[in-house]
C-alpha cells in the first residue's frame, strides 16, 4: 500500500501524466506529448464534422490533406508550412519548409492532437529530413544545462507556434460555430 501511494504521490508533483496539456511546447525533453481541448454540450460526433469542416475550408485546402479518416474517431493530416523554421549559421539565416504529420483523436466532448511526425525540406539535398521531436539527449539544439544552442534560437517558439496555432484556430472555429 506504502509503494502505491509513494508512486501516486510521484506522478502526481511529475505531472506528466495526470496534468492535462493545454499547450504545445518544445524544449529538451521534446514536443510535448499531446494537446488536450475539453468542450461543454460538443459531443464527439459533432466535434469531428466540425473538424472536417474547418479543415475542408479553401483556406485550409492549400496547406492541409487528410491523409485518413476514422468515423467519428480519428482525423490523420498532413499540414505543410513554407520557409517558416530558421536558423542563423554565422551569418546566414536558413529557413526550412516544415510538414508535419498531426493525428486528432476524438472522445465524447474533447479532442486530443498528437504530433506523429515532424519533417523539414533541405533545399541542398532535395528531400524531407526527420526533425526528432523526442528528448534532445545528443544536445544538438539544447546546451546540458538546458539553454538553446544560438543558432537554433527561434527553434522552440517557432515549433511551439506552428502546433498552437493549429489548435487555437481549430477550437476557435469549433467554438465560433455553435
Amino acid at each position: 500500500m506504502r509503494l502505491l501511494s509513494l508512486i501516486f504521490i510521484i506522478l502526481l508533483f511529475n505531472g506528466s501524466i495526470l496534468a492535462q496539456q493545454n499547450s504545445f511546447s518544445f524544449t529538451q525533453n521534446g514536443l510535448s506529448a499531446f494537446v488536450k481541448e475539453d468542450f461543454q454540450h460538443i459531443n464527439k460526433k459533432l466535434l469531428f464534422q466540425l473538424t472536417l469542416e474547418w479543415l475542408r475550408l479553401p483556406s485550409q485546402k492549400n496547406k492541409i490533406h487528410i491523409v485518413s479518416t476514422k468515423e467519428n474517431q480519428l482525423i490523420c493530416l498532413e499540414d505543410i508550412k513554407f520557409k517558416i523554421l530558421c536558423d542563423k549559421y554565422l551569418e546566414d539565416l536558413n529557413c526550412y519548409d516544415v510538414k508535419s504529420t498531426i493525428e486528432i483523436s476524438f472522445f465524447e466532448t474533447s479532442y486530443t492532437i498528437t504530433v506523429v511526425k515532424m519533417e523539414i525540406y533541405i533545399p541542398s539535398e532535395n528531400k524531407w529530413v526527420n526533425f526528432s521531436l523526442k528528448p534532445d539527449q545528443k544536445n544538438k539544439y539544447f546546451k546540458k544545462n538546458g539553454t538553446i544552442h544560438t543558432r537554433y534560437i527561434m527553434y522552440p517558439s517557432t515549433i511551439s507556434s506552428i502546433f498552437n496555432s493549429f489548435n487555437e484556430n481549430l477550437k476557435k472555429y469549433i467554438v465560433n460555430s455553435m
